[in-house]
């Protein structure tokens, strides 16, 4: 499970990066500038103003991950199989029920629409949040 948590950390730290770098850039320097006036230290500087101006990126970004999580399928299949019970993820048991383990793929498909119902749920939340942000 580790090297799964390594290889899919790997593969989405570029993006994650980009959209935290970006939204750094964004905060004004004035509020560091006042903040640093008033004799706030580092770490008030980073409680008071970074995270409150980074807010909205950060919870964009939990739920795309939330997302991006519950699609997980080539990185456990390629580096332990479907046989693992370890590193078995929802997209991983729906394709052991379709195609391995009992070929039962009226449980698979009801699966995947419980899965495509959450999905929209949380797509429709990030949707939400980004249209009202804008």
């Amino acid at each position: 499970m580790i090297s799964l948590v390594l290889v899919s950390t790997w593969a989405n730290l570029g993006g994650a990066t980009l959209m935290y770098l970006a939204a750094l850039q964004g905060i004004q320097g004035e509020l560091y500038e006042a903040a640093e006036l008033d004799g706030a230290s580092v770490w008030q500087r980073l409680r008071h103003v970074t995270l409150p101006q980074m807010r909205f990126i950060m919870l964009v970004l939990l739920l795309l991950q939330i997302i991006a999580t519950m699609q997980v399928f080539i990185e456990p299949f390629a580096l332990t199989g479907t046989s693992n019970p370890d590193t078995i993820t929802v997209l991983v048991l729906v394709y052991r029920y379709a195609f391995t383990v009992n070929q039962d793929f009226g449980l698979a498909a009801a699966m995947s629409m419980l899965l495509f119902v959450v999905l929209g749920a949380f797509s429709a939340l990030y949707l939400r949040l980004t249209r009202t942000a804008d």
